[in-house]
């Protein structure tokens, strides 16, 4: 795996793997900062494990949303110390039980995100399910 980073002035940068591409931006103005990517990442992570874990269990999804938010600290190097995660997930044939079951799988098993983050990081998972008829 690998990826590089090239200064677009400011605090931007541009990051790429292969042909794909985003923007980093220390000021968040034309790009998300370091700290929200690494954010989004857990989180698209965690979603990736849960939609693919679900449809191994026959469940019809509709959607699946993700939000997250973090707590850092006032002095330097600013760390994460608390990430909050919330999923909403909607479908059919869904049960609440196959829907902690595929965060527990993601959370204890799959997510590379989440077993590179430092451990003495709180981190809180909700999810709401909605199911169609």
């Amino acid at each position: 795996m690998r990826a590089q980073i090239e200064w677009q002035g400011g605090l931007r940068f541009k990051g790429s793997v292969d042909s794909r591409g985003l923007v980093l931006d220390g000021d968040s103005r034309e790009g998300c900062s370091p700290m929200e990517t690494l954010m989004m990442a857990l989180a698209g992570c965690m979603a990736i494990d849960i939609v693919h874990i679900l449809g191994k269990m026959h469940g019809s999804l509709r959607a699946v949303r993700a939000r997250i938010e973090g707590q850092r600290t006032e002095t330097e190097p600013r760390r994460f110390t608390r990430l909050a995660l919330h999923f909403e997930v909607e479908g059919r044939n869904l049960q609440e039980s196959q829907v902690e079951r595929a965060i527990a799988l993601s959370r204890e098993k799959y997510c590379s995100v989440w077993h590179s983050l430092d451990p003495g990081i709180e981190r809180n998972i909700t999810y709401q399910l909605t199911i169609d008829d």
